[in-house]
C-alpha cells in the first residue's frame, strides 16, 4: 500500500470543513487545500494562545501549535480567506484575550513572580512587585501576530509571554517568495521554539548600563504560516535554494504543507450567482455564531487544558510516524 493511501480518507473535522466550504464560496475557488491548511492554522492559534496542552503519554505532555507552509497561484482567494478568518471567525476571541484574558493572567502571574523572587532574594515584597512590573511593562506591548522580526525582539516577546504565563508567538508572512531572504534569522529562531517553545538564551556582557536580565525557565508555544504563489518561491534561484536548505535543517519534518497548483473556479456561473454567494445569510450566520463562540474561549478559567489524546488516534500517529 502507498503511505498516502492511508490517509486519503481520513475524516476532516466537521465545523472546520464548513469554514473551509464557505472560504471556497467566498474566494469562488473551489481547491480546498489552501483553505484547509489556513483554518487549521488559525484554530491551532487560538488553542495555543490559552495554553491548551495535548497528552500523548503519561510522559509526553505537548503545546499545541502548528507551522505551515502554504502555496497556492495568484486570484486563488489567499489574502481574501484570511480577511475573513481575522474579521469574522477570530476577531472577538483577539479583542476580548487582548483587552481582558492576557492583562488578567498577567496581574495574576506577575505579582506571584515577584513574591517568588522577594522570597528568594529576601527583598521587600512591595519594591520587588513594582521592579517586576516596570519590567513586564518594559518588554513592549503583546502582539497577537507579526509578519517578520528579529532574534533579539523575539526573545524579548518570549520573556513577556512567560512572565505571564500566557499567549503564544504567532509568525504569519505573506509574499514568502519575496520576504524569505530577508528573515533567514527569525526563520532560524522559530525552527528552535518548535513544539516545546524553548529558545537558549544569548550570553551578553553585563555592564551598569546593560544588565543582563534574569533567564525565565519555561516554554512559550509558537505557531508559523508562510504563504504565497509558488512561482516567486520555487522560481530556481538562491531563493528556492535557501528555502530547500531550510527544509532540510528540520522545518520539512516541523511543516503541514499546502500546495494548490492551480485555481478551480466555479463554471456557468451567472451575476445572480455571485450575488447569492456574497449575500448567503446562512453562512454568514454561521460565521457570526462561531465567532461568538470562539470568544468565549477566551476565558481566563480555560487557561492549561489539558487534552488527552484517544488510543486510535495515536495509533494513526505512530503509523505516520513510522511512514
Amino acid at each position: 500500500m502507498n503511505h498516502l493511501d492511508k490517509y486519503q480518507n481520513l475524516p476532516f473535522h466537521p465545523t472546520m470543513e464548513k469554514v473551509v466550504d464557505i472560504l471556497k464560496q467566498k474566494t469562488q475557488n473551489q481547491n480546498p487545500m489552501f483553505f484547509r491548511l489556513v483554518v487549521s492554522y488559525f484554530f491551532s492559534k487560538i488553542a495555543s494562545m490559552m495554553r491548551t496542552h495535548v497528552v500523548l503519554a503519561e510522559d509526553q505532555v505537548i503545546p499545541v501549535n502548528m507551522y505551515g507552509i502554504n502555496l497556492a497561484p495568484s486570484g486563488s482567494g489567499k489574502g481574501h480567506s484570511i480577511n475573513i478568518m481575522e474579521e469574522n471567525v477570530i476577531n472577538g476571541f483577539r479583542q476580548k484575550f487582548i483587552e481582558e484574558t492576557f492583562p488578567k493572567k498577567a496581574e495574576q502571574r506577575i505579582k506571584k513572580l515577584a513574591v517568588a523572587r522577594a522570597h528568594r532574594d529576601n527583598e521587600d515584597p512591595e519594591d520587588v512587585l513594582l521592579r517586576t512590573k516596570l519590567e513586564f511593562e518594559e518588554l513592549g506591548t503583546l502582539l497577537f501576530s507579526f509578519d517578520s522580526g528579529t532574534s533579539a525582539a523575539i526573545k524579548q516577546m518570549r520573556t513577556k509571554l512567560l512572565m505571564a504565563a500566557a499567549g503564544s508567538m504567532n509568525l504569519e508572512m505573506d509574499e514568502i517568495g519575496s520576504n524569505f531572504t530577508s528573515n533567514t534569522d527569525v526563520l532560524n529562531s522559530f525552527l528552535e521554539l518548535y513544539d516545546k517553545g524553548t529558545l537558549k538564551p544569548k550570553l551578553v556582557k553585563n555592564t551598569r548600563d546593560n544588565i543582563r536580565s534574569e533567564d525565565l525557565y519555561g516554554a512559550t508555544p509558537t505557531n508559523m504560516i508562510l504563504f504565497g504563489t509558488p512561482t516567486k518561491l520555487l522560481n530556481g534561484s538562491r531563493t528556492e535554494d535557501d528555502f530547500f536548505e531550510m527544509l532540510e535543517t528540520g522545518y520539512a519534518r516541523r511543516c503541514f504543507f499546502g500546495y494548490a497548483r492551480f485555481r478551480q473556479a466555479a463554471k456557468n456561473q451567472t451575476a445572480q450567482d455571485m450575488y447569492n454567494i456574497y449575500h448567503d445569510q446562512k453562512a454568514n450566520i454561521f460565521l457570526a455564531q462561531l465567532n461568538d463562540k470562539l470568544t468565549q474561549l477566551a476565558d481566563p478559567n480555560l487557561f492549561h487544558q489539558r487534552m488527552k489524546m484517544r488510543q486510535d488516534t495515536l495509533m494513526k500517529l505512530y503509523d505516520y510516524r513510522i511512514d
